[in-house]
């Protein structure tokens, strides 16, 4: 008897163990294609470029990383790129006509500022539709984890998309009692 309990919580052991090098790890929001990012790095992100972006959520600046992700793949393949010094004059320039004091610019502001301006050189190839499809397909397959409390990866858009939970109830769509 005893014998067969060691077993037991050897196996429990091993099993939280396998269950636990697959979670992300604490603190972290999500995994991009390896690529770890930290509640740090998104606040940071969130405070730098909040004054520049019409939605400056942390749902809406993490979706602004994972496309920035793709897009930054799809101008290597279309040999098309933008330098880091260049995001950074941009942001500065952004910042200076804002009256927002500049910063040293996080990786994370200057991978989304290298997609703005990307995608403007990328909208002036030859064959739009055919950069928009291989875009799409980027997004598909991107490894994409979010950490459940920022939502879910959606990868034919894209975005990251809040979860509701099933317990809350939308009071217009609750049935009335009886």
């Amino acid at each position: 008897m005893r014998a067969r309990r060691s077993v037991v919580a050897v196996g429990a052991a091993v099993v939280a163990a396998v269950v636990a090098g697959c979670a992300p790890q604490p603190g972290t929001v999500a995994e991009i294609d390896g690529r770890t990012i930290s509640e740090a790095d998104l606040d940071r992100v969130t405070d730098e470029l909040g004054p520049f972006l019409n939605d400056a959520s942390r749902g809406a600046v993490l979706t602004a990383l994972v496309q920035s992700q793709a897009g930054l793949e799809l101008g290597e393949l279309n040999d098309v790129e933008v330098s880091e010094e260049r995001a950074a004059e941009f942001l500065t320039s952004l910042a200076k006509n804002s009256g927002v004091d500049a910063t040293e610019w996080s990786e994370g502001s200057l991978t989304i500022a290298r997609m703005q301006l990307l995608g403007g050189e990328l909208a002036q190839l030859p064959d739009a539709e055919a950069t928009t499809a291989q875009f799409q397909q980027i997004l598909a397959d991107l490894d994409v984890t979010v950490s459940p409390r920022y939502g879910e990866y959606d990868p034919a858009t894209g975005e990251i998309v809040a979860l509701q939970p099933d317990w809350i109830v939308d009071p217009a769509a609750a049935e009335p009692a009886e």
